[in-house]
């Protein structure tokens, strides 16, 4: 089905917007996938609840408000933890007999609930839900683009090439230590650090640095606040071809000078044999952050930032002369 739907999405003019042609023309087949990523996801979550260590930090408020006593099974109820098998399973019947059973299982959660989460507040919709309303049908009426969104990030997942395919340590072709320093808007750092390019794919490490915003301090409210970037939107060579870019690592923390960020982004696939440089732009460079709720513990999503446009050029030929 993934590769299938792939398939269709690749042959759509220019000017299609998949995510509207998923909820169009797939409707009903992105209903399921994404009914079944929200159950997989809610079991993820109380089996880390179950197995969970005394001292980790307790799970955010607003999940047991919406799965309630899953998160707490019974003593002496071994049937409790197999709630969530079908969620393996494709069978759309099977799956909606699943949202029945997290209704009676979960208890009488906290009405109203306002998650941070995309997946969960859809979830606490979903179970609110009369036992009469078909889950599959309601999501694709009432929330077909986010079940299209859910969908593509999905697809997409399953399709990019895993990393140690792309750039296997022995196989570099190329190994560049370029160390460009690129500046972008209100003191914005990226320092390339690496690029390695092998028979399959490639890879792009960098470090990032983000003065802390007055709009991203801290607050008596929130705390925590998160900055992140990822990556380079686009990289094309100079005979035409584009490459998928995307990132595989990010690390990140709090300093003196503000928040810095390690990253690495992988590229698929090898690079054409006759390109002598390739281009990396990101327009704009999007910053994103969120942070958490003192009170609460929920995460709340701040405010994008944009800082302008980053453009780096890369000369493989003559990095290659100078034996890098």
């Amino acid at each position: 089905m993934t590769l299938g739907v792939l398939a269709d999405l690749l042959t759509l003019p220019d000017q299609s917007d998949p995510l509207r042609w998923l909820c169009d023309e797939r409707g009903a087949m992105t209903a399921l996938l994404a009914l079944r990523l929200l159950l997989e996801q809610a079991r993820d979550v109380c089996q880390s609840a179950r197995t969970r260590p005394p001292t980790w930090p307790p799970l955010p408020r607003a999940y047991h408000e919406v799965l309630g006593a899953l998160l707490t099974p019974s003593v002496g109820d071994p049937g409790s933890d197999l709630l969530f098998d079908s969620t393996r399973a494709s069978d759309p019947e099977q799956l909606c007999r699943t949202v029945g059973e997290m209704r009676q299982a979960r208890g009488h959660p906290a009405a109203d609930v306002v998650a941070a989460e995309d997946w969960l507040q859809l979830l606490a919709e979903l179970l609110d839900l009369p036992d009469a309303t078909d889950p599959l049908a309601w999501l694709a009426d009432k929330h077909g683009l986010l079940c299209a969104h859910m969908a593509l990030s999905h697809i997409m997942d399953q399709c990019l090439p895993v990393r140690d395919a792309l750039w296997p340590g022995s196989r570099a072709d190329l190994n560049l230590r370029p160390m460009a320093r690129l500046h972008s808007s209100r003191g914005l750092r990226v320092v390339i650090t690496q690029a390695i390019f092998t028979e399959t794919g490639g890879a792009l490490r960098l470090t990032v640095r983000l003065p802390v915003l007055r709009g991203w301090r801290r607050s008596p409210e929130r705390t925590g606040v998160i900055p992140s970037w990822r990556g380079f939107d686009r990289v094309a060579d100079d005979c035409g071809y584009q490459y998928l870019v995307w990132a595989t690592e990010a690390h990140g923390g709090t300093g003196l000078l503000g928040w810095k960020q390690e990253l690495t982004l992988a590229l698929y696939p090898a690079i054409f044999p006759g390109a002598t440089g390739l281009t990396f732009t990101a327009r704009p460079m999007l910053v994103e952050a969120h942070c958490y709720n003192q009170a609460t513990d929920q995460p709340i999503t701040l405010p994008t930032r944009e800082y302008g446009d980053l453009v780096w050029r890369l000369p493989l030929q003559s990095a290659a002369r100078r034996g890098a």
